[in-house]
Order: structure tokens, then sequence, then C-alpha cells
């Protein structure tokens, strides 16, 4: 049985990005493969009223050719009925907002997985992706294969 956490590896997608209206943020992509299961952290500087973004996840067999998962792709920032659309804060009081997607590595999903990220106003980007579900022979021996600095596991 492994910690939870030990056997996961964190991979940049996009480093703080900024973004003007409507412009697209492509991240790099990520290779999945020996992983069952991906979460992806989205992390936006500044939010309110106005703010809105369109996040669509993209998958591929060869690190190429990318194609949008429905349930995961944001359309126009003024239509809701897409898959993932970043409405409104909660609160306009808020200066910072996370969104996280996870996806299940079972079934037909693809071994790459890449982001855009389209936001209406002027904002900066993070994007993190985390994964998990490999066992124990598989799992990361160093801080490098985990994509680390510094691991501690208590």
């Amino acid at each position: 049985m492994s910690v939870p956490n030990q056997n996961d590896r964190v991979v940049w997608l996009c480093v703080p990005t900024s973004a003007t209206n409507a412009e697209v943020i492509t991240t790099s992509s990520v290779d999945t493969n020996g992983y069952e299961d991906v979460a992806l952290d989205f992390f936006a500087n500044t939010v309110g009223t106005s703010f809105t973004a369109a996040i669509a996840v993209q998958e591929s067999d060869d690190n190429t050719t990318f194609a949008s998962i429905a349930a995961l792709t944001g359309g126009s920032a003024t239509s809701s009925t897409v898959g993932v659309l970043l409405a409104a804060s909660l609160s306009a009081a808020s200066t910072k907002s996370c969104y996280r997607a996870t996806i299940a590595k079972r079934g037909n999903r693809k071994r790459y997985l890449k982001c855009t990220i389209t936001p209406t106003t002027t904002q900066t980007w993070v994007a993190v992706a985390t994964l998990s579900g490999r066992t124990a022979n598989q799992a990361p021996n160093s801080l490098a294969e985990r994509n680390v600095q510094q691991f501690a596991n208590v």
C-alpha cells in the first residue's frame, strides 16, 4: 500500500502567463503514461464580477494532433452551455481563484494532455498537472522523477 501523494508527479503546464482579452494561452503537454488519474489545477490571479474564462482540455495519442475532450471544453465566454466555463467568482471581493478538473485515465483516454485558457479580461494564469495512481514498483524514486525540488512524506 502506498501513502497518498508518495507516488504522485507534479508537472507545470504553464508558469505564470499573462493574457489579454480573448488571447489564448496554450499550455505545454504532459505525458500521462503509467498513471491512472490526472488532476489539472488552474490558478488565476484576478477575479471579480467581470471574470470569465474558457478552458479546453485536449488529448492526443502522439503528442502532435490534439482533440478537445468535450466534457472538459469551454466555448464562448458568454455561453452557459459548455463543459468548462469559469464564470464570475462567487465573491466579487475575491482576488484569486483556483479551478480543478480531474481525469480518470481508464478506458479510451489518450496518453498526452494539454490545455488552452481564453480569458475575457487581462489575467495571469498558472496551470499544474498532478499525475497519480502508480503502483509502488512504478513510483518515482527521486526528486527529479517527481519533478519537485523538495519532498516530505510524514
